[in-house]
């Protein structure tokens, strides 16, 4: 049973002894109170124990033990038996402790501590701390593993930790449960919940062409709103890989990142290099800015050293920078497009522009009128590869109309005139011509209702012919110098349908919820010919479809089927379909089809988890065409409580590759997705 006493009484105790009292406290910079079952000491010698299920308290300290002992001289306390500390930076748990008030260092042997902001462990033979954040464990262990017993662990016969800073080691040991796996002469950990420099865990491989594979990576803090990746990555067969990846946030509108590598190669072979700048924001001046530059060597580049189907399979490489300034009813922009085709043949290269520059003057309204007057300036320099091609300039006046002959009948006309200037290397010359188009459409809509239980489904229906005459000025004399063919002579009427399923429902707490379930786009058109080599002919029909049916079912479909008299057939296809369920499985397949490159394949994924702990990911590209895989890569991840590991195998027509992917908590995060 313990005894409490009122604190005025027991400040009035100057015995010899002090059996019966259960509680006494101390000024020291903090108070300090101590509680067990039997109190001795005196205030006299300033030297008092506690003795069953005993407590010491100091502000946010709390001292748990079978006996505690306090010395007012030395400001130390000790403690035996079932040894518990708390405080705000964590628990230490052992048989003995020493803690010294005054330097706050403190001594605990066959112990464990939790640093709980890091969410790191410490155990080991004696735990010692040295100061407030530093502390050193004797014949321990270290780990951000939360399970009991962990499931991955580093042992040493030292370890260094400072909160906030790294856990240092030398000679560690990494164990699996308690199964030693492999030996790090040095060993660096950051111990802070913030991003903080370091090596990350390396990834090793085996490629047919590449060799075997180490991918070795550093990651370095530059600031709050930047940081960096360096990478050096060897390969028995290929040569050696350097590179780095810089990411930043400038303010709250800028922001971007920029990647470089380069692999010396090995065996006489021309070294391979990479670079790409991407960044979006604002500019002083309110001068927006989008950039997304890269070169790239060659096409060996992308064979040998990319991961992704979308890089390995790229023969052109695109860079684009965008600059624009807005007022009020005036728009001025800066645009460079430099487009590099890899292939060996020099006239693949496609016509670039460095740069085009376009001011626009927006649709004015003239007083209260349905009249809208606009001009347009565009120059443009053209390039293919590194050769001048030549300089465009164009000027386009137009007006407008908007009319709305009939309620939710909406009517536009517009007329322009195009006057445009070249010059060449060879010669220069000038065209004009005239231009015009309408647009008549409407939308037709009904909603169905059920008022039972708050669900709704609105059907839109949106008709629309569109008309477009551009006149013969000449065009196809400049055709090298036009990169858009909306530019060349024609006559054409597009029609155009589409359908929208909207649902509306409730959710539990009553919130309205709106979801697209349907839209879908049909389309097609006449062109007219007054040139008698070209015939008249039937635009293709173009479908646009997504259909959400559930949650767990979408379905997309982008085709284009041509008309033209004796030549039916599809031009593109673009189709897929992907499912998912609460179990976290997902399956989508998709078919791509293009009769102007030549791709025709098929590409399936698939991902599952076949347990609690093991998931599956499957990702295939069949061609149609010559009935082959073009690629298959398989991914395996088993995922512990506080570890995982992935097995990667990916086969392409030109190489098998292996690897291995390790990850700890706390240390390297990944997922099979």
């Amino acid at each position: 049973m313990k005894y409490c006493l009122p604190l005025a009484l027991l400040f009035s105790l100057v015995t010899a002894s002090a059996h019966a009292e259960s509680l006494m406290s101390f000024h020291l910079d903090q108070l300090v109170r101590l509680e067990a079952d039997e109190m001795r000491g005196s205030y006299s010698d300033e030297h008092f124990e506690a003795i069953g299920a005993a407590t010491l308290r100091q502000e946010d300290l709390t001292l748990h033990a079978d006996s505690i002992w306090f010395d007012k001289r030395t400001n130390e306390a000790g403690a035996k038996g079932k040894v518990t500390l708390l405080e705000k930076s964590g628990t230490l748990i052992g048989d003995d402790l020493l803690l010294n008030f005054t330097s706050g260092q403190a001594r605990l042997t066959h112990a464990k501590a939790h640093l709980a902001e890091e969410g790191f462990n410490l155990s080991g033979e004696i735990i010692e701390r040295l100061d407030e954040n530093h502390y050193r464990v004797t014949s321990g262990n270290f780990t951000a593993c939360t399970a009991t017993p962990p499931a991955w662990k580093f042992g040493a016969s030292s370890v260094d930790v400072e909160v906030g800073g790294y856990a240092r080691a030398k000679h560690m040991v990494f164990y699996l449960r308690d199964i030693p796996v492999f030996y790090i002469p040095y060993f660096l950990y950051p111990v802070k919940t913030e991003r903080e420099s370091g090596l990350l865990i390396p990834r090793i491989g085996l490629s047919d062409k590449r060799g075997f594979e180490t991918y070795l990576s550093y990651y370095q803090v530059l600031g709050r709103n930047m940081d960096a990746t360096l990478f050096l990555d060897t390969y028995s067969s290929a040569g050696l890989g350097k590179g780095v990846e810089y990411r930043y946030i400038l303010g709250e509108e800028n922001v971007g990142e920029t990647f470089l590598y380069h692999v010396s190669r090995i065996d006489d072979k021309k070294d391979v290099y990479a670079g790409r700048w991407q960044h979006r924001g604002i500019l002083p001046g309110k001068i927006n800015l989008r950039a997304d530059l890269e070169y790239v060597s060659d096409r060996s580049y992308l064979k040998d050293f990319t991961v992704d189907a979308k890089d390995y399979n790229r023969e052109l490489v695109e860079s684009y920078l965008y600059l624009s300034r807005a007022w009020d009813k005036t728009d001025l922009s800066l645009q460079g497009e430099y487009l590099s085709n890899l292939s060996t043949s020099t006239d693949a290269y496609p016509l670039s522009q460095l740069p085009a520059v376009h001011l626009a003057l927006l649709p004015q309204r003239v007083a209260a009128t349905p009249l809208y007057l606009r001009l347009d300036l565009q120059g443009n320099h053209l390039q293919q590869g590194q050769n001048t091609v030549g300089e465009t300039l164009l000027l386009r006046p137009a007006a407008r109309l908007a009319l709305a002959p009939l309620t939710g009948v909406s009517l536009d006309l517009e007329a322009g005139y195009r006057s445009m200037l070249s010059k060449t290397s060879d010669a220069s010359g000038n065209i004009g011509f005239f231009d015009f188009s309408s647009r008549l459409g409407t939308r037709l809509q009904r909603v169905f209702t059920n008022e039972k239980d708050g669900y709704a489904l609105r059907h839109d229906i949106e008709p629309e012919i569109t008309f477009l005459h551009i006149a013969d000025g000449g065009q196809k004399t400049f055709s090298e110098l036009i990169p858009e063919n909306s530019f060349l002579p024609t006559d054409r009427v597009t029609f155009s349908l589409i359908n929208r399923l909207v649902t509306r429902t409730m959710d539990a707490e009553g919130s309205s919820i709106r979801r697209e379930r349907l839209w879908l786009r049909l389309s097609s058109g006449y062109a007219f010919s007054t040139d008698t080599t070209a015939p008249e002919t039937l635009l293709p029909l173009r479908s646009e479809v997504s259909l959400s049916v559930a949650e767990w079912l979408n379905l997309r479909s982008d085709t284009s089927y041509g008309l033209e008299a004796g030549e039916h057939r599809w031009n593109s296809v673009v189709s897929g379909i992907q499912l998912k369920d609460r179990r976290r499985d997902e399956l989508s397949i998709d078919y791509y089809y293009q009769d102007n490159d030549g791709a025709n394949y098929l590409s399936g994924k698939l991902f599952t988890p076949i347990t609690d702990r093991i998931s599956l990911a499957n990702e295939v590209r069949y061609s149609v065409e010559s009935r082959e895989f073009l690629e298959h890569r398989a991914a395996l991840e088993y995922r512990g409580q506080c570890w995982s590991v992935i097995f990667t195998y990916r086969d392409r027509l030109d190489d098998q590759e292996y690897l291995v992917n390790f990850a700890l908590a706390g240390l390297m995060e990944q997922s099979l997705r």
